[in-house]
């Protein structure tokens, strides 16, 4: 026996070894790469999803961007019904904190709520207010615009909606001017500009650039809280230009509560400034918008704007102007910056902006090291775009309230920037489920965003949120609200390993604090004691319904099964979260509520294979046709047997998929399932015309692919089922199968219509005819069902590694936690915010009598059951730690 030997042997006989190589099998060895070490780039270039306004390119940083490559003024497919007509069309370029809406005629709209929820540049053309964002060329006795709508004649062009950023170039002779209007990855107030100018000539020349960017504040004003806000123009005082910092600055007026107001900015950072104005008349004078009299002119700025009045409209516009001499063929490159912030914080800001170098680069670097990595194995590199396309849009919603000092992720589109406040709390509840793996920082601001709302004497949670950290009572109450903030609380503290979260403390509406542990309590009781239940056992509705708004008024709901199985799937998973917690009574009490509810959930069983939806009075709601908000939580909690598991999944695919329906119905659905069955379907006994919501909802199909995920092994077919669901549901798909519609090319609303419907694959809700697009839902709940179907799924004591993506090879990275899988290995890491032992449950890649388990590159002692292996992570706050699975020599 070799003295090699002989430690092995013993070693195992003391159990010391892994099971593997104490049963014989090779020696130990090193494992595979380290997949946290991995920098390689997710390949994301594919034509699939370009639709017909353009085409998705990877821009020169590796990131996904789209060019918008008709002419909105000439093609037809541009006149959008969502906007009855209109051929605008827009994107959000954002960071953690601001945003600007980057139009296709070429402006920029800048919007700001971290006091109220407001543009700072109103685009208003028949007030000479522009938008700005862009500028003009003085050169050869002639001015160049570079917004599109005022190109000149034969000017070559190019619109670019990039991560971050919104790009243009404008050629026309003799020069070439390249600009991007980008967002800095991070929490700045501001927008940066950067204009590179190239004379494409033989010859010298002499040039004067005028950059502009309106001033024409607006709130979005709701004292009453409507759907339709009043627009009132704040007042400004005079506006002034600090010489030392090359800064323009105009203070606003208190307003609405807003008693320290921001100022609205506009800076040179590496550029001269020759002159500059602050009069929109002055610098438009005699001509036009294309054609400014003050562009062709050396502007003094003696004669600057006046103050103006709260509810009037002013005269400020801010202009910068720089004198540049260009060598042929030779560039030079301007920066400015625009933004909003507290008076005494702006110099500090500009002279921080400045100091900056590369700052574009620098920016994209991080917003690189941001977005996920997601590869299936070099086939459907269009999933790996749009889930980094996605974890943008999703931070790029995010804004800072100042006044609950603290970030939340907004639900976007016309909910914010049409109507001035987020529709629901739960909204951004939702949101920021996916930024648990990409964000942990802004995920947790979120939901302290979200307790603050939350009063200590009730425990309730208001239906709508607004400006100033402000309740929307307007809308009542809907029951469902503390489920979003549990869940949430959940996902959190799992995915991040974050438990001492638990234990700190959060204001309450109306004063007092409690910790995060004492808030969900509080959440709990106002569920079971002021909400409380019918005669049916199940929850009553809200004044405004459950988890579809309008259900109390429009249906006349008295109990709701969707919103007990909510609780139902919901009270195990917070028992489990007490019990770690180490609240013991409490998760006592949590089990024994949910079983109550699963009872009273599954006495709701239909005889055609499904859940009713409730009660109306004394009358069961949702006997003869399916809703599927009553049938996607209680799947994911195990309440139905195997036998009404795929009772429900199969009348999903008929009634809500279309799946195997009469011609007539037109399906199946090319969008995903919808919220009720088409109208007109001849098997449907019961009539939804009255049901508040019948499209293609993403808040509803993305539980139903994660549900299905999870319940992969129990419902044949539910894996691949929900692979497909996930893929119809995305907007490559969208603009795939309706290539002419500008929502769901690269962004779209809440909601998209079926095949049967008047207007199919229409999205929006339309609630405004001026606004659409942007809603973060699709991006929101794409990454969140991406994640677990690539087996990101964090559990009370670990990870639970069972991947359902249809590729044999698959990777997913984030910045929390990632998986790949091949032919004969699996590797993962976890990098948590707080470190500890973790249980790994993880599937085996492919059938082996002998696995090899390692962690951080050693192997590791496991045990089997099946096709699953599981072992212990031993992990530390902030650092990697990788495993992985050999099946395989």
């Amino acid at each position: 026996m070799t003295r090699r030997r002989l430690p092995l042997l013993l070693a195992a006989a003391l159990g010391l070894l892994p099971a593997a190589a104490a049963a014989g099998s090779p020696a130990l060895a090193a494992g595979p790469p380290p997949l946290s070490g991995d920098a390689g780039r997710a390949a994301i270039s594919s034509p699939f999803g370009n639709g017909d306004f353009g085409r998705w390119v990877t821009d020169r940083f590796g990131l996904p961007a789209y060019d918008y490559t008709i002419d909105q003024h000439t093609n037809p497919i541009a006149a959008q019904q969502a906007l009855a007509g209109g051929t605008d069309a827009w994107n959000q370029v954002g960071n953690g904190r601001v945003k600007v809406d980057a139009h296709t005629g070429g402006w920029i709209q800048f919007w700001d709520q971290d006091r109220l929820a407001q543009w700072g540049n109103r685009y208003e053309p028949d007030r000479r207010h522009y938008g700005g964002g862009y500028g003009f060329l003085r050169v050869g006795g002639r001015t160049i615009s570079t917004a599109y709508d005022d190109r000149p004649a034969g000017a070559r062009t190019l619109r670019r909606y990039g991560v971050g950023s919104f790009a243009r170039r404008t050629v026309s002779a003799p020069v070439a001017i390249d600009e991007t209007v980008y967002a800095p990855f991070g929490d700045d107030p501001a927008v940066r500009h950067d204009v590179r100018i190239t004379n494409t000539t033989t010859k010298p020349i002499n040039a004067v650039w005028s950059e502009y960017w309106d001033v024409n504040p607006v709130v979005l004003h709701n004292p009453k809280e409507e759907v339709q806000p009043q627009l009132v123009h704040r007042g400004m005082g005079a506006p002034r230009y600090a010489a030392a910092t090359r800064t323009l600055s105009v203070a606003q007026r208190p307003f609405a509560g807003d008693e320290h107001p921001l100022s609205i900015f506009a800076a040179a950072l590496g550029a001269p400034v020759d002159g500059h104005g602050t009069s929109a008349a002055r610098f438009f004078g005699a001509g036009t918008r294309a054609q400014p009299t003050g562009a062709a002119t050396r502007l003094r700025g003696a004669a600057g704007a006046r103050p103006v009045a709260n509810g009037k409209v002013g005269d400020t516009a801010f202009v910068l102007q720089s004198a540049v001499r260009l060598a042929p063929h030779r560039s030079v490159t301007l920066r400015y910056a625009y933004g909003m912030a507290q008076p005494r914080q702006v110099t500090g800001l500009v002279r921080r902006l400045g100091r900056v170098r590369e700052p574009l680069r620098k920016s994209m670097d991080a917003w690189r090291r941001f977005v996920p990595q997601v590869s299936l194995g070099g086939r459907d590199a269009w999933v790996g775009r749009e889930m980094q396309w996605d974890a943008y849009m999703v931070k790029a919603a995010s804004v800072y309230d100042a006044i609950c000092g603290v970030h939340t992720i907004t639900q976007g589109g016309y909910y914010q920037y049409a109507i001035g406040f987020d529709e629901a709390l739960r909204d951004p509840l939702e949101h920021m489920l996916p930024m648990t793996l990409l964000d942990p920082k802004l995920a947790k601001e979120t939901i302290v965003w979200a307790l603050q709302y939350q009063r200590a004497h009730t425990g309730d949670l208001p239906y709508g949120t607004g400006p100033l950290c402000g309740r929307v009572e307007k809308f009542g109450t809907a029951d469902e609200l503390s489920f979003w903030l549990e869940l949430s609380v959940i996902q959190y503290v799992q995915q991040t390993r974050d438990f001492a979260f638990l234990d700190e403390r959060v204001r309450y509406a109306g004063g007092g604090a409690g910790t995060v542990w004492q808030h969900l309590r509080l959440a709990y009781a106002n569920q079971e004691k002021r909400i409380g239940y019918g005669p049916h056992g199940l929850y009553r509705p809200g004044t405004e319904g459950d988890t579809f708004d309008l259900t109390t008024p429009a249906l006349h709901l008295t109990e709701s099964t969707s919103t007990t199985g909510n609780f139902a799937y919901m009270y195990p998973q917070l028992a489990a979260l007490a019990t770690a917690h180490g609240d013991r009574a409490f998760a006592a009490t949590l089990r024994a509520d949910g079983a109550r509810l699963a009872r009273a959930v599954q006495a709701q069983w239909q005889a055609r294979g499904w859940y009713a939806r409730g009660y109306i009075g004394d009358r069961v709601f949702g006997t003869g046709a399916i809703y599927a908000d009553a049938q996607y939580w209680p799947l994911m909690a195990g309440l139905p047997s195997a036998a009404q598991s795929a009772a429900i999944v199969g009348n999903v695919r008929r009634y809500l998929d279309d799946q195997g329906a009469p011609p007539q119905l037109r399906g199946p659905s090319p969008v995903g399932p919808l919220a009720v069955p088409a109208k007109g379907d001849p098997d449907i006994t019961e009539s939804t015309s009255n049901f508040p919501g019948s499209e293609s909802w993403w808040f509803m199909n993305g539980p139903l692919v994660w549900g299905l995920a999870q319940k992969a092994d129990a419902i044949p077919g539910a894996g691949a089922y929900a692979w497909d669901v996930f893929r119809r549901i995305t907007l490559a798909n969208h603009a795939e199968t309706y290539p002419d519609q500008w929502s769901g090319i690269i962004t779209t609303d809440d909601t998209c219509a079926g095949p049967s419907s008047p207007s199919p694959g229409r999205c929006g809700l339309g609630f405004s005819t001026a606004y659409n697009t942007q809603i973060t839902h699709a991006h929101a709940w794409g990454l969140f069902d991406l994640f677990k179907l690539g087996g990101l799924d964090a559990t009370p004591t670990g990870y639970r590694v069972s991947p359902r993506l249809p590729a044999s090879s698959f990777s997913v990275r984030t910045k929390v936690a990632g998986v790949a899988y091949g032919a004969r290995q699996a590797r993962g890491y976890v990098r948590p915010v707080r470190g500890g032992t973790l249980a790994m449950q993880v599937r085996l890649p492919a059938p082996t009598a002998h696995p090899a388990v390692f962690v951080s590159g050693r192997r590791a002692r496991f045990r089997r059951a099946g096709d699953v292996v599981t072992f212990t992570l031993r992990t530390r706050a902030g650092r990697a730690t990788d495993w992985a699975v050999r099946t395989g020599s």
